[in-house]
This record gives structure tokens, C-alpha cells and sequence, in this order.
């Protein structure tokens, strides 16, 4: 069944990123219209949509640790697609507060376990050929798109009583594209010369991960550092994602209005993503951090005064600085500071504790915050953006005044880190 063969590695990564993120092209910014007709309010939105990322700092970790240790494949991408589509299923069956919450802690997290570790086999596979990443994964943000312009489409034609049909359908898919990708752990790990990111010496080819060495990552610097800047100037985005489509719809906007809105911000996405390799070599992952938090504070700061659709659009392209500069630059970072059998643990992990520890805080205040004080709100993320700015400068002249800051690609040797 998984025997697909393809023209390269990375047309195949191209395609299941697209496939895979039909999903979140959905539920990104239609799934709180999804918890409302569940008779949830503002509060209780922030709550639920806080419980998805903070399990999944179990289930992320967990699934990227057993592909590392165990080097799973394809089949079993599939099955955790599969059993969040069937789990999505009950969201048609539960009404209030407990049930959606109980439901969610058991579903959420299922999904956006999948997208870190096919990073982590992309940015090495991508490494030992030559293929730029972030070309592969911008197929991603344009499922994203095509996604979310048919979801606001129907939604004006048939209601929103056809989201949760659509993330159900879309879940499948995404796992049905399984096969798509090459196998992810059937060729032997890397030399040191031939993934020549990876900053610590690792452990010799061939050595099977334990848990004493996936937890040391919890121990390790450079991984917290950016672990804590990278995650912190993401979570920024916590009160867009929860509460845009709402807010926006409080301002009369249409559906089909704010369905171009998010495809605008992911188009950005994509334009950014397709210049990747330039922009690691001129900037560094670490400037891209830096640009991502500064560009937080600029977009936020504006969001506060409910500004005219017009101008929303301006503040959507930014979208490619405040995401994809951050997320470029983090998990390139992420790559260097873990050993290479245990880069789906690594990716997983800094994902998870990102979107839960930080990302799920984010999102349980937005809530309360966005109840209280409509797009007001906004001043938080962005003292909290120019915190992570701050932190990212920091991050960048340390490195400036050490070895040198060297911009990662793969191309490019990255330098040792305690």
C-alpha cells in the first residue's frame, strides 16, 4: 500500500504538505465558529482552544520520540490522521463546555503532531540533496489557501454547518496522502559530514534514542533559548487566530471578506517561503527571529484600532515576517541544536512546548482578553512580541561576538553549542 514512487523527494514532500494542510487551512480560522455553535462563549472558546496545544505537549513529543526510536513510517502518519478524523466526527455529537473540552483533550492534539516531524525528515533529507525546505513546505501554506477560500466560499453559500464536514473530510485526506512521501526512516542516519547543520557531536549512526537522551534536550541551552524566543513571538499570534475571524465579523466584515484575509497573510507565507535559502544565508536564523519579532510588534500595535479592511490587508502581508520569518528561523535553529537521531523528537518537542506551553497560555488569555476588551487586546501580544525581539537581538549579538553568527543552510556548517 506505501510503495508509491514519485519523480523526487521533494515533489513528494511538496505534495503531502499540501494535502496536509488542507486541514488547518480550515480549522485555523473557521474552527471557532465550529465551538460557538456548540454553545460556547468568547471565555470558553479561549479555554478549548488552549486544552488542543497544552495535550499536545503529551502526544507531540511522545509520537516524535517513537519514530525516532522506533523509525515508524508512513503507516502510521495515516493512522493518527484516521483516528483524528473519526474523533472529529463527535464534535457533531457534543454540546457545552465539558463534553467539547473532554473531546478536544482527546482529538486536538492528534493532527498537528504530524506536520513537525515530517519537517525534521524534510530539512535532512532536504540537507543531503540539496533541496531547499522552505520551497517544500510552502505547498503547504498553499493547500492552506485553497483550503480556506472553499471553506468561506461555502460557508456564504450552505452555512456554517459545512466546517465540520470539511475538517473531517480534509483530516482523511491528509492521511490518505501518506504515501505520497518517501520513507521517512528506511535510509541509514546521516554522518556528521553529510548533515553538516547539526552542531553537537552526536551519537555514532545507527544509535537507538532512549529516554535519557530525549530528555536531555530539556537541559540543553540552545535548545531552551530558542525554544523560549522562537515560541514566545508565535504565541503572539494567539489572539489572531482565536478570535480574528469573530472580530472581524463583528466589523461587518463578510465571509468571503475574511476567507481572503487569512489566504492574503498565508500568500505572503508562501512568497517568504520560496526565498528561504536566501534569506537563512543573508540574515541567519536568528536575524529571522529578530525580524519576526519586531515585525509582531508593528502588526499588533496597528490591530488595536480596529483598522478598515483596507489596511487589514496591509497588516496581513506581514504575515510573512511574523510567521514564516519566526518559524524559518526557529526550526532551522532546532535542527542544529539536536543530535541527528533524534531530530523528530527535537522538532515535536520544540513544537509541542511552543504550542502548549506557550501558544495554549496565549490562548486561554486571549479569550478573557478579546471578552473584556475587543481588539484592545492587542496591546499584549505586542509587549509580549517586543519582549522576544529584545530577546532575539540579544540571542544575535552574543553569537555576533562569539564564533560569528553563521547563517544556517544547508550548505552552510553550523557552529558547535554547549
Amino acid at each position: 500500500m506505501w510503495k508509491v514512487i514519485g519523480p523526487s523527494v521533494g515533489l513528494r514532500f511538496s505534495l503531502f504538505y499540501w494535502a496536509l494542510f488542507l486541514q488547518i487551512g480550515i480549522t485555523l480560522p473557521f474552527w471557532p465558529i465550529v465551538l460557538a455553535s456548540r454553545g460556547l462563549d468568547p471565555t470558553a472558546i479561549g479555554l478549548v482552544g488552549a486544552a488542543a496545544p497544552a495535550a499536545r505537549m503529551v502526544v507531540g513529543p511522545l509520537l516524535g520520540f517513537a519514530f525516532d526510536r522506533y523509525r515508524l513510517g508512513r503507516g502510521c502518519l495515516f493512522a493518527v490522521a484516521a483516528l483524528s478524523a473519526l474523533g472529529h466526527i463527535g464534535f457533531g455529537l457534543v454540546q457545552g463546555f465539558w463534553p467539547v473540552l473532554l473531546l478536544t483533550l482527546l482529538v486536538a492534539p492528534l493532527y498537528p503532531s504530524i506536520p513537525p516531524i515530517v519537517d525534521a525528515h524534510a530539512i535532512r533529507m532536504g540537507e543531503s540533496r540539496g533541496l531547499d525546505f522552505g520551497r517544500m513546505r510552502l505547498w503547504g501554506s498553499m493547500g492552506f489557501i485553497v483550503a480556506n477560500l472553499v471553506c468561506g466560499w461555502l460557508i456564504v453559500g450552505a452555512g456554517g454547518h459545512m466546517i465540520l464536514a470539511l475538517v473531517v473530510g480534509a483530516t482523511f485526506l491528509g492521511g490518505l496522502a501518506a504515501p505520497l512521501l518517501p520513507p521517512l526512516n528506511k535510509e541509514p542516519l546521516p554522518t556528521g559530514a553529510e548533515r553538516p547543520s547539526v552542531g553537537p557531536a552526536p551519537p555514532a549512526p545507527g544509535t537507538r534514542p532512549d529516554w535519557r537522551m530525549a530528555g536531555a534536550l530539556l537541559r540543553k541551552r540552545s535548545f531552551l533559548t530558542v525554544f523560549l524566543i522562537a515560541g514566545s513571538i508565535q504565541a503572539t499570534h494567539a489572539l489572531l487566530y482565536g478570535f480574528g475571524t469573530l472580530g472581524w465579523r463583528a466589523q461587518g466584515f463578510s465571509e468571503e471578506s475574511i476567507g481572503l484575509l487569512w489566504a492574503v497573510g498565508v500568500a505572503a507565507e508562501v512568497v517568504f517561503l520560496s526565498q528561504t535559502k536566501t534569506l537563512l544565508r543573508r540574515f541567519g536564523a536568528d536575524g529571522l527571529l529578530l525580524l519576526g519579532g519586531v515585525t509582531c510588534v508593528l502588526r499588533w500595535s496597528v490591530m488595536v484600532f480596529e483598522p478598515p479592511l483596507e489596511l487589514l490587508f496591509v497588516l496581513q502581508l506581514l504575515h510573512a515576517f511574523t510567521f514564516a520569518a519566526t518559524y524559518i528561523g526557529g526550526v532551522h535553529l532546532v535542527q542544529q541544536s539536536v543530535p541527528r537521531n533524534l531530530i523528530a523528537t527535537g522538532q515535536a518537542l520544540f513544537a509541542a512546548l511552543s504550542a502548549g506551553l506557550l501558544f495554549a497560555s496565549a490562548t486561554a488569555a486571549s479569550g478573557a482578553l478579546f471578552g473584556a476588551y475587543g481588539s484592545g487586546a492587542f496591546v499584549a501580544p505586542a509587549a509580549v512580541a517586543a519582549a522576544g525581539a529584545v530577546a532575539a537581538f540579544l540571542l544575535l549579538r552574543r553569537r555576533s561576538n562569539g564564533a560569528a553568527s553563521t547563517p544556517v543552510s544547508p550548505t552552510t556548517p553550523a557552529p558547535a553549542e554547549p
